[in-house]
């Protein structure tokens, strides 16, 4: 029976403080992703769970930001990570705190393909297309993580998708988009990255052509896009950065 409202009075100072104290010591880039995928019903923060609200969420998220600008925490980046919408979700604008007080937006999906009830075969951009566009509409000019993607081998070529979602989508088509995580767990569906030989493949040909791209063409952005994988256990090396700096 957890409700934001208290995190806004205040209950959880100390608790938030020792976060942005130990966040502060670390002394590198840390993404903060402060009560994720508000817009689902699914978590005990969620918009309209345990009688929590927009204005309660927004509440609770001030109270955060504020503690760890008193802690001069400078190194971290306050990430607003709601899942891509669909019907029945809260809309964005109920629970979007202001973009002074966002340092970069969020976005979680998942290609369940034929194993899940819900969405079928989808590809990167049917997932993150209309979501993405909401964004930059909302949240105009802030950089975007893709905080959880993953995509079954069951329904269609998860080789294709992942080579399409990396080197077509994510590199020509989403210029905001500033890192990749990939949800690197079997729960609910496999959606790990070394469930085949020709989709490890596709990672590393995309990274590699993606790099390709971006120093014989210049178009891409500044800084290099990161792909990381969250719950990487193979110890394979397919990615190599991390989501800090």
């Amino acid at each position: 029976d957890f409700q934001l409202s208290r995190i806004a009075a205040g209950e959880y100072d100390e608790y938030i403080r020792s976060w942005a104290r130990g966040s502060k010591a670390f002394k590198r880039r840390v993404y903060l992703r402060f009560a994720h995928e508000m817009n689902y019903g699914r978590y005990p923060w969620a918009v309209g769970v345990n009688g929590n609200t927009g204005a309660d969420y927004i509440a609770a998220w001030n109270r955060v930001y504020d503690i760890f600008v008193e802690e001069k925490a400078w190194n971290v980046s306050l990430v607003w990570s709601p899942g891509i919408e669909y019907e029945g979700t809260t809309p964005y604008e109920d629970a979007y705190p202001g973009a002074e007080r966002v340092d970069m937006v969020g976005l979680s999906g998942y290609n369940g393909g034929s194993v899940l009830p819900w969405g079928g075969w989808q590809s990167f951009d049917k997932l993150f297309g209309a979501s993405y566009a909401h964004l930059g509409v909302l949240a105009p000019g802030k950089k975007v993580v893709i905080a959880e993607v993953g995509s079954v081998e069951e329904g269609g070529s998860k080789a294709d998708w992942i080579r399409h979602a990396l080197m077509v989508d994510v590199t020509w088509k989403y210029p905001l988009i500033d890192a990749v995580i990939w949800f690197n767990e079997s729960r609910e569906a496999d959606w790990r990255l070394e469930t085949s030989e020709e989709a490890i493949r596709a990672v590393r040909e995309s990274r590699l052509a993606r790099g390709l791209m971006r120093s014989s063409r210049g178009l891409m952005r500044s800084s290099p896009l990161r792909l990381s994988a969250f719950g990487m256990t193979s110890g394979r090396g397919l990615v190599e950065d991390s989501t800090t700096e």
